[in-house]
């Protein structure tokens, strides 16, 4: 029989700290793609980093660049 939880606490190894629905840790990568703006709209914060909500907030904007750019490769496609 096991007593420790199967899971780290997410923000342990330099994460940013919050865990997805799908159960595992977000990096910082992924962070605003995966949890969104602010990362407590579809994740759940563990050992939540200071500098997250500003990296999902940045990560949104850029993601906002690349489907803006996506949509403009397309238009000038057809």
């Amino acid at each position: 029989m096991y007593s420790m939880s199967a899971f780290a606490t997410c923000g342990t190894k330099g994460g940013p700290g919050y865990r997805a629905a799908n159960g595992k840790c977000v990096g910082w990568a992924t962070l605003a793609r995966t949890c969104g703006n602010p990362p407590t709209l579809r994740c759940t914060a563990e050992l939540a980093q200071p500098q997250a909500v500003e990296a999902a907030k940045s990560g949104e904007q850029i993601r906002g660049l690349m489907d803006a750019a996506h949509l403009r490769a397309k238009e000038t496609v057809k």
